[in-house]
């Protein structure tokens, strides 16, 4: 929900995450100084050489406790900070003649950056991900939120408000009917929902700083689709830029995010001007041949090049949104078509490396990260990985019960007397793939039905030219 951000409330708002990046900074590098003392030590050392097993991780688990690396021990220096840097308001009671100070950032706002840093310095830790990065003071914290609905952020909904350090901000809350059912209690309409936490978050949108408050609200939210049931499959194949999916309902074959447009163009003019903008501001930091020197050197950046880096910053936040939103409505049509939805496991990774712009652009493995979220979370629905490697969905043909390599540009492939999409009979075999074996009889049922689906959609035609599509 929008903040009604006045200048004021700016003024209120901007100390608090600023102090909240410093907060943060301060928690990392404690962090980070403390898992390289441990890793340092004798007694680690000595673990790591231990053979693995159990009695090696309760070791490892209990020196990392002794080091104070968990997130309740990040609790207290996140806290620990914010006491000691001594960053008061002074606030005036109402009605009270005596003024009070009060920190910036309350306890439970702390912890939760050192929940935040723990969570970046597990993934590090565990060898799940690089290291942790500081917050440089133009990008700053995009949220700040408290630990429990009561503390330090706090819901309003009479006053469609919520307290902060007791001043009241006000919120523009929608008038649909899905903020309203949200917002309700659904045992009692007219009674709000327990909200869990408040979170305050701050957005860069045309150039502006924008603050939003979202809401953790309690129990499940409204249905604004109704999911198929479990005995209901579909199969899903996704591809660089396209993704198909394939049940006894319905079949298409669509790009990831058909409304994205490409501003490679106009990303490239931008990023052009902002380097002639860079080399006239920053001369001395380059060479005769214009290459930039080495080692330590102070760059300055004029009001020029702030504006079109902010432009560039737009166009990527045009896109962002507009493939999230895309992938939402395709994710939730093919929970529509099929509670079961089976999918091959893919590599997104090797996606990026050979089809860097497509991927880039359509944001494939979002959007099936975002069809698995759905499905787990929705009531009676699953997501079905498959194994590619024993289900070969790109080789088989159901009529021959044979396997048959295809080069990648073949994009049609031949099933008796038709020629379909490749695409698209991948997703109809995924769709009849039962504990990673496929089920001949199953396939022959569903073809005829299916068939007619692919047809409707231009995925499939009567096989009479073959130099055409073999």
């Amino acid at each position: 929900m929008p903040i009604k951000d006045s200048d004021d409330v700016v003024r209120f708002l901007e100390p608090k995450f600023d102090f909240g990046r410093s907060v943060y900074n301060a928690t990392l590098s404690t962090a980070l100084g403390r898992l390289e003392r441990m890793r340092a030590s004798l007694e680690w050392r000595e673990a790591v050489a231990m053979e693995k097993g159990r009695e090696r991780n309760r070791r490892l688990n209990g020196i990392r406790q002794s080091w104070g690396l968990t997130e309740y021990g990040l609790h207290a220096v996140a806290n620990a900070h914010r006491n000691g840097a001594k960053r008061f308001v002074r606030r005036t009671e109402p009605g009270a003649v005596r003024t009070k100070d009060e920190c910036i950032l309350g306890a439970h706002v702390a912890q939760k950056i050192g929940s935040r840093v723990w969570v970046a310095l597990e993934r590090y830790m565990f060898g799940n991900g690089g290291r942790p990065r500081f917050k440089s003071r133009p990008r700053g914290l995009h949220s700040l939120e408290g630990k429990t609905a009561s503390a330090n952020i706090i819901w309003l909904p009479k006053e469609k408000a919520f307290s902060w350090n007791k001043r009241r901000i006000s919120v523009v809350v929608p008038t649909t009917a899905y903020a309203s059912d949200a917002l309700a209690d659904p045992t009692d309409p007219s009674k709000p929902r327990k909200v869990k936490y408040c979170r305050v978050v701050r957005r860069v949108i045309r150039g502006r700083i924008r603050y939003f408050l979202q809401l953790v609200l309690e129990g499940l939210p409204p249905v604004r689709y109704v999911p198929a049931p479990r005995e209901a499959c579909v199969g899903i194949d996704p591809g660089p830029s396209k993704i198909a999916f394939v049940s006894e309902y319905g079949a298409a074959l669509l790009r990831a995010s058909p409304r994205s447009t490409d501003h490679a163009l106009e990303k490239k003019r931008i990023l052009r001007m902002m380097d002639r903008s860079r080399r006239a501001t920053n001369a001395e930091n380059y060479d005769a041949a214009g290459v930039p020197k080495k080692g330590a050197r102070q760059w300055k950046y004029s009001k020029r090049y702030e504006k079109l880096r902010r432009e560039l910053s737009e166009i990527f936040r045009l896109e962002r949104e507009t493939r999230r939103s895309d992938h939402g409505l395709i994710a939730n049509t093919i929970i529509q078509l099929g509670g079961t939805v089976k999918c091959e496991k893919n590599c997104y990774v090797a996606f990026q490396k050979n089809f860097g712009k497509s991927v880039g652009r359509n944001g494939t493995a979002s959007l099936i990260q975002r069809v698995r979220s759905k499905a787990e979370s929705a009531r009676g629905t699953q997501f079905v990985e498959l194994n590619a490697y024993r289900c070969r969905l790109s080789q088989y043909d159901h009529v021959t019960a044979a396997f048959a390599k295809k080069p990648l540009g073949q994009r049609w492939t031949r099933v008796g007397n038709t020629v379909v999409q490749r695409d698209a009979y991948s997703a109809f075999l995924a769709m009849c793939v039962v504990d990673n074996e496929h089920n001949p009889q199953l396939l022959r049922e569903k073809w005829p039905s299916v068939e007619t689906f692919l047809r409707r959609a231009g995925l499939a035609r009567n096989f009479t030219y073959p130099a055409l599509y073999l």
